[in-house]
């Protein structure tokens, strides 16, 4: 009778400082499975950054639109690389950067697209049995470039620096300046045929006229 007193008595307490166990809801496949990014939808960067995409409340904006002046010489004088992980910021400054440009009166070429680079990391999903099951992380980085040409050295420095200091943050801006000089071998026809190398014939023949000068002085 008294151990079966006991026994209950033990039981009761046990059963009173012991918890439930509640399983934890697993993350559904579905989740697990999201893409990280979508294709990008087809749209023209002149209509798409236009002046009918601002909300001014109500009010009117009137700006004129900048003549593209054509190359001449086709003579390269800048490359612009813009460089981010956001399409729709970079495709938005490098519209900037080309109105800037013919604000300038510099010939500017189209938005060029560079390929996507893309980087991609395998973790795995947990330790034990999860470690056969990996996770996939990419990284796309979008790169936008834009020519100038037949522009003086003046004018791109100063259009440079107009755009990096008004460029937004997130984008990565590189510049690649084509500077034309004259080559120090390099001289006008005039001092190339006053200064050439004398031949043999020349300089016999320059001697014997120095030569005649002097007896003709030392004569009179």
């Amino acid at each position: 009778m008294n151990h079966s007193i006991a026994g209950r008595a033990a039981r009761a307490v046990f059963s009173r400082y012991t918890q439930p166990v509640i399983p934890l809801p697993r993350i559904s496949a579905c989740v697990r499975t999201l893409a990280t990014s979508k294709p990008e939808p087809e749209r023209d960067p002149d209509t798409y950054y236009g002046l009918h995409s601002l909300d001014l409340k109500g009010e009117t904006l009137d700006i004129s639109l900048l003549p593209n002046p054509q190359p001449t010489h086709h003579a390269l004088a800048c490359t612009l690389h813009l460089q981010g992980y956001m399409p729709d910021h970079l495709d938005f400054v490098a519209h900037f950067c080309r109105h800037t440009a013919h604000a300038m009166q510099m010939p500017c070429s189209e938005t060029i697209h560079f390929p996507v680079q893309t980087k991609k990391w395998y973790v795995i999903k947990g330790p034990f049995v999860h470690a056969k099951t990996k996770e996939v992380f990419e990284q796309k980085k979008y790169v936008r470039a834009l020519q100038v040409f037949d522009a003086s050295e003046e004018s791109v420095k100063e259009w440079i620096a107009y755009i990096v200091k008004n460029v937004p943050a997130g984008v990565d801006v590189h510049v690649e300046r084509h500077v034309r000089s004259t080559l120090e071998s390099e001289a006008p026809l005039v001092d190339i045929a006053t200064k050439r190398e004398m031949t043999f014939q020349e300089r016999v023949e320059q001697k014997a006229s120095e030569f005649v000068a002097g007896w003709t002085r030392k004569a009179k």
